[in-house]
């Protein structure tokens, strides 16, 4: 079967979807301070900085040693040439301060707005965990759980050489598993003043890591749907007008 002895209809439906297929799926997302973050599917990109944050889902259950030999060994998850970085306290509250709209200056805070679109862009790594152990509670549906994660920075408060900073951003909504009853509810709240080892892997936490974005060349921002339906309709036209 040729191109041709395709209807006009089934052939706009093609070029539509090889048009669609040329573009990534990117969707940005404004945080409540009003700023844009890029959704990059397994990466978000800080507008404001231009730093490109890997899912905390990525590198969940490694520890920091772990993830810092990989990020130097060509034969690792991580390359050289991918430029990651680990962040360091700084890092984190840059990034919270542009997401909230507000000067954090790190320890505890409870926000007075919601966590679970900033969990979910990070990655959820508390649910993971949660149904990988079949745990007797669970989050509540729309619930994101938590993010946390391992920092650069040394956690001087036990004198214990290894121990290293854990950042975490909350939406503890927990529900028990069956029948799906209120456990309880935590404020949502972002914090830096956790701590975990340097050579300890914890299912609970990831690394943060972050790079600078560099944009594909090949990759453009998906068009609008009204904009494609408009092709779409000139393409039907277009038809009409040949087979005159």
């Amino acid at each position: 079967m040729t191109f041709r002895s395709v209807s006009p209809l089934l052939r706009i439906s093609i070029l539509c979807g090889g048009l669609l297929a040329g573009w990534s799926a990117q969707a940005t997302v404004v945080s409540p301070s009003g700023l844009g973050f890029l959704d990059l599917g397994k990466t978000t990109v800080d507008q404001t900085t231009g730093l490109e944050w890997l899912d905390l889902t990525e590198t969940r259950g490694r520890s920091l040693q772990d993830v810092m030999t990989d990020l130097t060994d060509a034969g690792g998850q991580f390359k050289a040439q991918d430029r990651w970085r680990v962040a360091t306290k700084l890092d984190f509250r840059s990034l919270m301060s542009n997401w909230f709209g507000l000067n954090y200056q790190g320890y505890h805070y409870d926000t007075k707005v919601s966590t679970v679109p900033l969990i979910q862009l990070l990655g959820d790594v508390a649910d993971a965990e949660l149904d990988a152990e079949n745990f007797w509670a669970d989050f509540a549906d729309g619930s994101a759980g938590f993010a946390s994660g391992i920092l650069a920075d040394e956690f001087n408060v036990w004198g214990v050489s290894t121990h290293r900073s854990l950042a975490i951003v909350v939406d503890y909504h927990v529900v028990y598993r069956k029948s799906r009853k209120f456990v309880e509810d935590h404020v949502d709240y972002i914090d830096d003043y956790g701590w975990g080892d340097l050579n300890i892997a914890d299912d609970r936490a990831g690394v943060y890591l972050y790079r600078e974005y560099q944009s594909q060349t090949n990759t453009v921002a998906a068009p609008a749907t009204w904009l494609v339906g408009v092709f779409g309709l000139g393409l039907l036209g277009w038809c009409r007008r040949a087979r005159r």
